[in-house]
């Protein structure tokens, strides 16, 4: 079977701390995501989709880029980044050549981004 970990730092912080659930409450800030898996040396299709909720009507931005897991499964899925309030949806999936021969694979997680209390005030 297999097993995908997210896991996220956030900035000036020198612990990673598991997504456990596919559906997570984070405070905004300035944070890096990976992924762990057993696929080693794979190519892997990364799709980071944020919906801003504050905007009137709500806007989607997406970005997709391409990663290679090194021999221990790991990829960065998001470099430090500003995650601003909004729904971050995080996604790995196979590439084309996978789906192409029925072997495909997604594996998501979804951070709900919530403003600082700072950014409130």
């Amino acid at each position: 079977m297999e097993q995908w970990q997210f896991l996220i730092q956030k900035e000036g912080s020198r612990t990673w701390h598991p997504l456990l659930k596919p559906r997570i409450e984070v405070i905004s800030g300035r944070y890096r995501v990976v992924a762990r898996s057993h696929r080693s040396n794979t190519d892997i299709d990364v799709k980071v989709t944020h919906t801003s909720l504050s905007e009137l009507p709500p806007k989607q931005r997406i970005h997709k880029r391409r990663r290679r897991t090194n021999s221990e499964g790991l990829t960065a899925v998001i470099p430090f980044t500003y995650l601003q309030s909004g729904i971050w949806e995080l996604q790995c999936s196979g590439d084309v050549m996978s789906e192409l021969l029925g072997a495909s694979w997604q594996y998501t997680v979804t951070l709900v981004v919530v403003p600082s209390p700072v950014e409130q005030k």
